[in-house]
């Protein structure tokens, strides 16, 4: 079973990716995709693997 958290931020990811898609103006495009940012940084964060995490690090910081 998936952890409530998880499930958390999945949700988070698909209404603010619905709410790009149904977006008219630029500021609530860049709102919702900012949503999305913060409901996918956890989610990379969120794995066993100690090697998996450094990779999404190494990915988010240059």
């Amino acid at each position: 079973m998936k952890s409530p958290n998880k499930l958390l931020f999945m949700f988070l990811m698909v209404s603010s990716t619905c709410m790009v898609a149904s977006s008219s103006s630029w500021l609530m495009t860049w709102m919702g995709l900012e949503i999305n940012m913060l409901g996918y940084i956890p989610l990379m964060f969120m794995k066993e693997s100690s090697s998996e995490s450094e990779a999404a690090v190494k990915y988010l910081v240059p």
